[in-house]
C-alpha cells in the first residue's frame, strides 16, 4: 500500500488542493516496495526470513595442527540496520 502525501491549503472557507510541487524529498509517486533511501520494504515475517540467512559456519582447516574455529556470515546492510535499531550486537557464543 502506498501512502500519498496531499498538501491542502485553506482558501476562506474552502479546503482545496494546493497546487505547489512537493518537496523532492517526497515523490509523488513511490514505489510500494521501496523507502526513500532505496532499501527494500519489509513486512515484519519477510524481515525475519532475511535475518534467518545469517548463520554460523563451524570451519574446520584440513591442517590438524589448526584448530576448527566458527564465523559468522557477513550481515547486509539492512540486516545490520535492522540489528543497529534493536541494539542486538551479533557475536559468538
Amino acid at each position: 500500500m502506498c501512502a500519498a502525501i496531499i498538501q491542502y491549503r485553506v482558501n476562506s472557507r474552502t479546503i482545496v488542493p494546493s497546487q505547489q510541487p512537493l518537496s523532492p524529498q517526497f515523490p509523488s509517486r513511490a514505489s510500494p516496495n521501496s523507502k526513500l533511501d532505496g532499501m527494500k520494504v519489509h513486512s515484519f515475517q519477510t524481515l525475519l526470513g532475511d535475518l534467518a540467512t545469517i548463520v554460523k559456519n563451524r570451519v574446520r582447516p584440513k591442517d590438524a595442527k589448526i584448530p576448527a574455529f566458527d564465523m559468522l556470515t557477513t550481515p547486509t546492510k539492512l540486516q545490520q540496520q535492522a540489528f543497529d535499531l534493536l541494539g542486538v550486537a551479533l557475536r559468538l557464543n
